[in-house]
């Protein structure tokens, strides 16, 4: 979402070695946010006061936010830039803690590991399809930016005045095409711009995973209810 707005220039394909760094980048960023997760649920496990702390909890997630958005300056300088990009991944993990933990005592530990492996699947294929097609994706950066401020007002209001299960098997369905769509978008970009850093392109790309696999445990949970 930091650079859609720029969807136009279109400049050159991106050396290969550009994008083995993006996904090596991404690679590792999972890898930090599950030492996140369970140190998450570590401190849930042996000081649940702590980690209910809305100081502890909602602290990490304005810091998460925070990193966010401010992403694309500290991409760019390092050494910082790489110790902001491993905080920010560990915080997103520890974010997640909580609705991995309905998932679990809903449904147990497999619907995780079904919403992992069909995000995973989800990814792949659209980071194939962004990859391969010869269809120009670029201009889709208007269009699903807008739809995600849509998304955003959506969840947003979805705090204050809690949707039925449909809605929220609407939603969640609508967030899924959502992220897909900026995974194709994305992948195309990184391959045909130089609009991105490695670390900011791998940053866009973790961002889109999280949330298309949140999108897909909500949405397999509401499944669950009907």
């Amino acid at each position: 979402m930091f650079e859609h707005t720029q969807s136009s220039q279109v400049v050159h394909v991106q050396e290969p070695g550009f994008l083995a760094s993006v996904f090596g980048y991404f690679a590792l960023a999972l890898l930090v946010t599950a030492s996140g997760t369970m140190a998450g649920f570590w401190l849930m496990g042996n000081n649940l006061a702590l980690f209910a702390n809305p100081v502890v909890f909602y602290g990490a997630i304005i810091a998460e936010l925070i990193l966010a958005f401010t992403a694309h300056s500290w991409s760019r300088k390092m050494p910082m830039g790489y110790a902001l990009f491993a905080l920010f991944a560990l915080l997103s993990g520890f974010t997640l803690v909580p609705i991995l933990a309905i998932a679990g005592a809903t449904a147990g530990v497999s619907m995780i590991a079904k919403a992992l492996f069909a995000s995973v699947c989800v990814f792949a294929a659209a980071a194939l399809y962004g990859w391969t097609t010869h269809r120009n994706l670029l201009g889709m950066g208007g269009f699903l930016f807008m739809a995600l401020i849509g998304l955003i007002i959506v969840s947003v209001l979805g705090i204050f005045f809690p949707w039925n299960n449909t809605m929220e098997l609407i939603i969640s369905g609508g967030a899924i095409l959502l992220f897909s769509g900026f995974v194709m978008y994305d992948v195309q970009m990184l391959q045909r711009t130089n609009l991105l850093n490695p670390l900011m392109g791998a940053i866009i790309l973790y961002i889109n995973f999280i949330n298309l696999f949140t999108s897909i445990l909500r949405f397999m949970l509401a499944m669950g209810r009907e």
